[in-house]
């Protein structure tokens, strides 16, 4: 392969400029041409021609600086937007004309309104990368059990802690009751030979359901596992199962 043509004393690449070559190095086991060149501030710099050339080297590093002392002067002299409060200087770019405290509010505003819309697109991510968010999870439980014990325990108590702050008509007449009226068997699965039924909410309490005898099934243990907070349409796909439930 023929060796690119050296480009005569004095061409300009951005702040640069050619001055002559400075010899070969090593690097990677390949050998690279050096050339000597002068930025515009004044430095002399010996670069890799290929960097050069390739646009990821144009100057000693006063372009950058420059830049971002720019920018840095366009924020200052920036008011924000909503209240017209000049914005601080040490404010970041990502907040754009607005101040810390108008960008919040703008969030919140912004999350309000379009709620369902991302709220649909973590669902669709969540189901999508369910596999790898299951086995993250359960890679940071094996490395932190501590940390996975407490967040149990917490989540349970906050649990509990809404349970008994709604006002509950759960009683033992009530919830035998409403065995009584499920046959004794499972809302879901409709076995009848559980010896053990629980309490499972067709709204989860940590969606917001109360802990009502209306929100209340019969389920069995692996039945109630495998809804966990979820819908009930995630559980029952014959119609018959969904009326029954929901009715």
């Amino acid at each position: 392969m023929p060796a690119a043509p050296v480009p005569e004393v004095g061409t300009e690449f951005k702040r640069f400029r050619f001055q002559g070559l400075a010899g070969r190095r090593r690097v990677s086991g390949h050998w690279v041409t050096l050339w000597r060149l002068v930025c515009a501030c004044g430095t002399v710099r010996v670069v890799p021609a290929i960097a050069v050339r390739a646009g990821r080297a144009g100057s000693c590093g006063c372009l950058r600086r420059d830049k971002i002392a720019k920018r840095w002067h366009e924020l200052r002299d920036l008011v924000c937007k909503d209240c017209g409060k000049r914005k601080p200087r040490s404010a970041p770019i990502y907040l754009g004309k607005r101040c810390h405290d108008c960008h919040k509010a703008w969030r919140k505003l912004d999350y309000k309104v379009n709620v369902n819309n991302i709220r649909s697109k973590q669902r669709l991510s969540s189901e999508k990368n369910s596999d790898k968010i299951v086995e993250r999870v359960n890679r940071w439980r094996a490395a932190n059990p501590d940390k996975a014990l407490f967040h149990a325990k917490k989540m349970k108590h906050l649990r509990r802690t809404k349970m008994r702050s709604s006002a509950s008509d759960v009683t033992l007449d009530a919830w035998r009751a409403r065995l009584e009226e499920f046959g004794h068997a499972c809302a879901y699965c409709l076995r009848t030979d559980v010896l053990l039924l629980t309490q499972d909410h067709v709204l989860a309490v940590s969606r917001g359901g109360l802990h009502l005898i209306e929100n209340i099934v019969p389920a069995c243990q692996s039945c109630n596992a495998r809804k966990h907070n979820r819908g009930i349409l995630c559980m029952v796909n014959p119609p018959k199962r969904a009326q029954r439930v929901v009715s």
